[in-house]
């Protein structure tokens, strides 16, 4: 199980990557991470629990904040993320969990991207996490 944090706010452009700059909590060798890649690897062929947790907001103006989980590049649509920001800097909590299976390898990287057309913040203390379930 490895879980990310950010220490300060995260200011993504549009197709921009969420670059986590903390590890909150480590157990196993099922999950790694790379400092400054903003992802966590599934190195097992298993089922893993994949959560994204957080406050966002749109950077600019009133509008859609919109995040996706995506691994290895390709977006699940299960892990679309969007909330409704009345006010520009106005943040919402935001939730998302998800199943993931690895088993050749080929989707092995987790990441959280901007999927929208505008700027979202991440607050500080959003969390990514990837454990290994089955």
């Amino acid at each position: 199980m490895l879980e990310l944090t950010n220490s300060s706010a995260l200011t993504l452009a549009a197709g921009e990557t969420a670059i986590f700059d903390t590890v909150r909590f480590r157990f196993g060798a099922d999950t790694c991470t790379k400092t400054g890649t903003g992802s966590i690897k599934m190195r097992c062929n298993a089922v893993y629990e994949v959560r994204f947790t957080g406050n966002i907001a749109t950077a600019d103006a009133a509008g859609t904040a919109q995040l996706a989980i995506e691994t290895g590049g390709v977006v699940d649509p299960a892990g679309t993320i969007l909330s409704q920001t009345a006010t520009a800097g106005a943040a919402n909590a935001v939730e998302r969990t998800l199943y993931e299976v690895n088993c050749c390898g080929d989707y092995s990287r987790v990441t959280v991207v901007n999927t929208g057309t505008v700027p979202v913040v991440i607050e500080p203390g959003a969390v990514l996490s990837v454990r290994k379930v089955g």
